[in-house]
């Protein structure tokens, strides 16, 4: 059966030809070639207007304006909203937009600002943001609303996770190290984990080491003593005992790193690559092979081949800070 559309030239309906033409949108900064169908008819050559073709050509511009923005997709949305077990409704209270704006992308076809799109990104690859802005903004839940996807989260934090270790280890450094923050705690664990990749060729624990603001984190640690805020952390429990190899490790980082505030450690891994590369990937995440390769370069450039030589590295790296803050001091005299 022969597809017609009507034509006003020819003032009855008529066959058509689908032909693809070239198209290209500019607006501001952002430019790029699209393919949009049209119609025309077999008999006088005039563009008709065809509804499923506009239909077909609105959802093909979406498309490409999204990719060229690198705009997030609506399949990407909706996996946000499977992934943490909330619904279109409420993920706009746990990010602070508007009411409505999750569903005006999911069921109206409206295309998401790149702020908002890079927030969307960003929690839907990294579920320690979003369990940030789940428990900062709680109350605008209901409890039910709020227990479900924390739930959720808890499991996607520990999910092919089941890393007893790192909690162990993070025990015995707060039991043996004074005065030691959550800040001071994500870095000496990093420490304990490059180390051993420096001696052992792997990583120690299997949690996964996340590039935050303030230097390598593992977040699920992070989140267990996130109460106690930038106060020192104090934890009652008796920690379970280490095996002497990886004892003896934890003892040096925390002889050799502990001794500095979370502010120069912070310093000591903003200055290296495995935090530098995490920071600038999309999912935020330190890859277990930057550790070890960096591990690598540390040991063949300060001739680290015992646990006793761990202090050359610790101290070349104070060097560096007291030099950055005197250089910062001459900047403000002058």
């Amino acid at each position: 059966m022969d597809i017609l559309c009507y034509c006003p030239v020819c003032g009855k309906e008529e066959k058509y030809t689908i032909k693809s033409i070239k198209k290209h949108f500019k607006k501001d900064d952002i430019s790029f070639d699209y393919i949009e169908k049209i119609a025309i008819c077999n008999e006088c050559g005039e563009e008709l207007y065809v509804d499923e073709l506009n239909s077909l050509n609105q959802k093909e511009f979406e498309l490409t304006y999204k990719q060229a923005l690198d705009i997030i997709s609506t399949d990407e949305i909706r996996e946000i909203l499977s992934k943490y077990r909330i619904t279109k409704r409420n993920l706009p209270y746990v990010l602070e937009i508007g009411e409505q704006t999750i569903t005006r992308y999911i069921d109206e076809g409206y295309i998401p600002s790149k702020k908002i799109s890079d927030l969307l990104k960003l929690v839907l690859n990294n579920p320690e943001v979003y369990f940030e802005y789940l428990n900062k903004n709680k109350n605008k839940l209901k409890d039910s609303v709020y227990k479900k996807s924390k739930n959720q989260v808890d499991y996607l934090l520990k999910i092919n996770d089941n890393d007893t270790l790192i909690e162990d280890v993070a025990e015995y450094i707060i039991e043996n190290n004074d005065e030691t923050t959550n800040l001071v705690l994500q870095k000496l664990l990093y420490y304990v984990d490059l180390f051993f990749g420096l001696f052992n060729g792997k990583k120690l624990f299997k949690s996964k080491c996340s590039a935050w603001e303030h230097g390598p984190a593992y977040g699920r640690i992070y989140y267990e003593y996130k109460s106690f805020g930038s106060d020192p952390i104090s934890n009652d429990e008796t920690c379970n005992e280490l095996n002497s190899e990886i004892k003896e490790l934890v003892d040096y980082i925390i002889s050799d790193f502990g001794c500095y505030s979370g502010k120069v450690l912070s310093y000591f891994t903003h200055s290296e690559e495995p935090w530098k590369s995490g920071i600038n990937s999309e999912e935020k995440i330190i890859d277990e092979e930057k550790i070890i390769n960096y591990a690598e370069t540390i040991k063949n450039n300060h001739n680290i081949n015992s646990y006793e030589d761990i202090q050359k590295y610790s101290n070349v790296k104070f060097k560096e800070y007291k030099e950055q803050c005197l250089l910062k001091m001459n900047c403000w005299e002058n």
